[in-house]
């Protein structure tokens, strides 16, 4: 049986090229929120009792061609997020020549060194050696900022967020146990072998992959060395 969500917020069962909307069934058959609500999907935990009656009802339901629905995320409510997205690579960026960085009004940004001897920065006449020794700096997105290469070309990871609303810390962990503050966290690898286990289960990551999770695990741990970054969420006034 496949489950899934569509426009706007309804429950379906897909048989072949058609969805059976089974939204009624669903809905009536989820207990009442209570606060604090419990993390979870409540549709995820009612599945054991459902799946009988999501069989009888799809017979009977409602059902339009699946090429027609735009379908949603199938868990509506997820407790946990964890992704590896392996071929994203729009995060790390090659600078190739000296020259002026863009301007970004209201973002605070974070440049890491990755690759390469090193770059000078000059952010509001301000002068910082990006190297081996100091390969990061945070500054003001809006700043002018210029860059002068120092030997050859660089390669950066690049952390924007939108000030007021999200901030940033990135730092280089230890091997050994992780204890991210944030319910929010990402994990870039630097080397070619990075293993990050979350409540036991293992990610292993390639050279600049990076790991995004949303959640407070209970355990995590890291070998291999990588850039911890997290994000916080800040309260608007």
């Amino acid at each position: 049986m496949r489950l899934c969500r569509f426009e706007p917020n309804r429950f379906g069962v897909i048989e072949g090229e058609t969805v059976a909307d089974v939204t009624e069934l669903v809905l009536g058959s989820l207990p009442p929120l209570v606060y604090p609500v419990t993390a979870g999907d409540p549709v995820i935990a009612a599945l054991p009792s459902l799946l009988p009656k999501l069989r009888e009802a799809a017979a009977k339901a409602p059902r339009k061609p699946l090429a027609e629905v735009r379908l949603l995320s199938p868990v509506g409510m997820p407790g946990k997020i964890i992704g590896a997205p392996a071929n994203y690579m729009k995060h790390v960026a090659e600078v190739a020549a000296d020259g002026p960085f863009s301007t970004f009004e209201g973002i605070d940004r974070t440049l890491v060194l990755l690759e390469g001897d090193g770059v000078e920065l000059v952010v509001s006449d301000r002068s910082t050696i990006l190297s081996k020794a100091r390969p990061m700096l945070s500054f003001d997105g809006e700043a002018a900022t210029y860059s002068h290469l120092l030997s050859g070309p660089v390669r950066d990871l690049n952390i924007m967020t939108r000030r007021g609303r999200v901030s940033h810390d990135v730092a280089a962990p230890p091997l050994g146990l992780l204890a991210p503050r944030s319910a929010h966290w990402l994990v870039f690898a630097l080397g070619g072998d990075v293993t990050v286990t979350i409540d036991g289960t293992p990610f292993r990551l390639d050279r600049f992959d990076l790991l995004v999770t949303q959640g407070s695990p209970s355990n995590a741990s890291l070998n291999g060395h990588c850039w911890l970054i997290e994000l916080h969420h800040e309260q608007s006034s």
